[in-house]
């Protein structure tokens, strides 16, 4: 990834709201080496990103004179390796920008929890002066209105079966369209459902489909 950055004139880091503090960790790259980049956001960033380093730069109209395009996948760790085996030394900007993508990968899955590799790199970041505290802060503690709208939706909507032990959710795309949540964020608020007395398991329907069915452990 970085081999392509240094060949190209005008590159465009495409993010999302999962890869957006991984794309700030690129663009300071791109500002480590004089590069001319744009931040391009492909759907609205959440406000909880506003404390990354360079939020103030995303846009959302996409460059067209750009002759190389950089599309992210949420993996922190592959990058931390790449830019320190480039940089030797990551500064505080960077390394708070892939503290803050760690987080975002232990919302998607615990399983960073009992990774070595990933647990020591977090650490080094903080070594390193990535801003930990502020990290934990806006994307731990705080929650976009999406999801508001979609546990909403979803404690309106569920329908209490096999002797209230199972609560089973049907949702469709308008449903989730109107709420502005992602199919991530039915997860979360499903095993909310397993805190409700006598549920055991919550299945979760969408077009019909099941693509959720979780139970108590």
């Amino acid at each position: 990834m970085l081999a392509k950055i240094h060949t190209a004139k005008f590159v465009v880091i495409s993010v999302d709201n999962t890869t957006v503090a991984l794309g700030n960790a690129l663009y300071s790259y791109c500002m480590r080496l004089q590069k001319k980049a744009t931040l391009f956001a492909k759907e609205e960033i959440e406000k909880r990103f506003a404390f990354l380093p360079w939020h103030e730069q995303i846009r959302y109209n996409k460059p067209t004179s750009a002759d190389s395009v950089v599309e992210l996948q949420l993996d922190t760790l592959a990058l931390f390796v790449e830019l320190e085996r480039e940089l030797h030394c990551l500064n505080e900007k960077i390394a708070t920008s892939l503290y803050a993508s760690f987080l975002i990968e232990l919302q998607q899955s615990s399983q960073l929890l009992q990774d070595g590799m990933k647990l020591a790199t977090m650490s080094q970041l903080i070594e390193l002066g990535a801003k930990a505290d502020l990290c934990v802060e806006n994307i731990q503690k705080r929650e976009p209105l999406s999801l508001f709208r979609l546990r909403s939706l979803v404690f309106g909507a569920f329908e209490l079966i096999n002797s209230a032990s199972v609560a089973q959710v049907s949702l469709t795309d308008k449903m989730l369209e109107q709420t502005g949540g992602v199919l991530e964020d039915i997860h979360k608020v499903a095993k909310e459902l397993l805190c409700l007395a006598h549920v055991s398991r919550v299945v979760v329907l969408f077009e019909n489909e099941e693509i959720l069915n979780i139970e108590e452990k």
